[in-house]
C-alpha cells in the first residue's frame, strides 16, 4: 500500500495568468486542512509534482495539461464532497468526488425528481 494523503476540501481560488507566468496558463489553489494544493495548468515544460513546506504546512505543487482546466473547474463548481489525493511515493495526484448514488442527476433538490 502506498504512502498517500487524501483530504476533503470545500474552498478554492481560480486564476488565469498572462503569458509571463513561467508557462502556467491557469492555476487553482485548494485550501486543505494541512496546507494548500497549487494546481498549475500549462501546455508544455512540466515540472514533476512535489511537496514543499510553506509556513509550517504542506504545499502540494501539481501540474496538469492546460486542456484539463475546464474539467477541473466544472468538477469544483458542480460536485461535492470533493477530495484531494496525493501519493507521496510517486507524486501522483488527483481530485475525486465522494460516493454518489447512481442516477442522482443534476438539479435535484431534497430527492425530488424533475
Amino acid at each position: 500500500m502506498g504512502n498517500f494523503i487524501i483530504e476533503e476540501f470545500d474552498e478554492y481560488k481560480a486564476t488565469i495568468h498572462d503569458s509571463n507566468y513561467g508557462g502556467v496558463e491557469y492555476s487553482i489553489q485548494l485550501h486543505l486542512p494541512d496546507g494548500e494544493a497549487q494546481l498549475r495548468f500549462q501546455s508544455k515544460d512540466f515540472n514533476a509534482n512535489n511537496i514543499t513546506q510553506k509556513d509550517g504546512k504542506n504545499l502540494y505543487n501539481v501540474y496538469f495539461k492546460s486542456d484539463k482546466y475546464y474539467n477541473v473547474i466544472d468538477l469544483l463548481r458542480n460536485e461535492g464532497p470533493l477530495y484531494f489525493y496525493y501519493n507521496i511515493d510517486t507524486g501522483h495526484s488527483y481530485l475525486t468526488t465522494g460516493d454518489e448514488p447512481v442516477g442522482e442527476g443534476e438539479g435535484h433538490l431534497d430527492g425530488e425528481n424533475s
